[in-house]
């Protein structure tokens, strides 16, 4: 069951490269962006790669380190599912896996975060995480 919403996020897509046009293309891009995790703001810096599926879906893996602005930082990985969009951009949803040994985060270690992201053609973004209960 998908419980309480934990976080919401903007970014900004900084650069992309073509990582494989051998079978399904894979793309990668990083990204810059700010939000709120359990109520401490952040910064943070993401690379994520996005491999087009046959039916025209995506796949995505990605990293990124959050930097709170009283000093936490936490890392995570996520996995997701994405669809283009007809504006040229990038709806997502997964799966987000976070990693903190300060006080203020150290909840996320022990569960798992589901992510709703939308990525406009010019790489702007926006999102929100839930707590998967």
């Amino acid at each position: 069951m998908i419980g309480e919403k934990i976080g919401e996020e903007t970014s900004k897509t900084m650069g992309r490269r073509v990582l494989s046009v051998d079978g399904n293309p894979v793309i990668e891009s990083s990204a810059h962006g700010s939000g709120t995790l359990l109520g401490v703001a952040y910064d943070t810096d993401m690379t994520y790669t996005a491999k087009l599926q046959p039916d025209g879906s995506l796949v995505g893996e990605g990293i990124g380190v959050l930097m709170g602005k009283g000093g936490e930082t936490a890392t995570f990985t996520a996995q997701g599912v994405g669809k283009l969009t007809a504006s040229g951009g990038v709806s997502w949803r997964g799966s987000l896996y976070h990693r903190s040994s300060h006080s203020r985060w150290s909840r996320l270690n022990t569960i798992v975060a589901m992510f709703e992201y939308e990525v406009d053609a010019a790489g702007d973004g926006k999102g929100f995480v839930q707590e998967w209960r």
